[in-house]
């Protein structure tokens, strides 16, 4: 909840924190790595946040990739790697259509919570791109 929850409840800063603990006691536990990159790319630490989701995604189960696929999607977006982002997403809606069935209603909102994050984001971070390149022809 720290990382992911409301915006009104988070605290990204003590998120970050208890994920390092974590990670530090445990580092192959992909949820304690997850947390760390939600945290991270929370607080604008988007070269940090990428390894953490990557090893992440390595060690998670598929049905639970897409939490850190979505993430990484929006941590390329604000890198202004698009393209990246972009794969990370449709990769993201891949397995969330794959592993739909039997997924709980929990699972089902919090992704798709997510995905309209990542779909925002990612505009946003397409509009900043194509405005600044329009900048430099002028």
């Amino acid at each position: 909840m720290l990382a992911t929850g409301p915006s009104t409840i988070r605290d990204v800063k003590q998120a970050e924190t208890l994920a390092r603990r974590a990670v530090a006691s445990a580092p192959d536990q992909a949820i304690y790595l997850n947390t760390l990159g939600i945290a991270l790319y929370r607080t604008g630490k988007y070269s940090e946040a990428i390894p953490a989701l990557e090893k992440s995604l390595e060690q998670n189960a598929p049905f639970n990739q897409p939490y850190d696929l979505l993430f990484l999607a929006m941590c390329h977006a604000e890198s202004g790697e698009i393209e990246k982002s972009r794969q990370c997403q449709n990769r993201a809606s891949q397995l969330m259509t794959e592993h739909a069935n039997g997924q709980s209603k929990v699972w089902h909102e919090e992704l798709l919570e997510f995905t309209d994050e990542t779909n925002a984001t990612l505009a946003l971070c397409e509009a900043r791109s194509t405005g600044s390149a329009s900048e430099d022809h002028e």
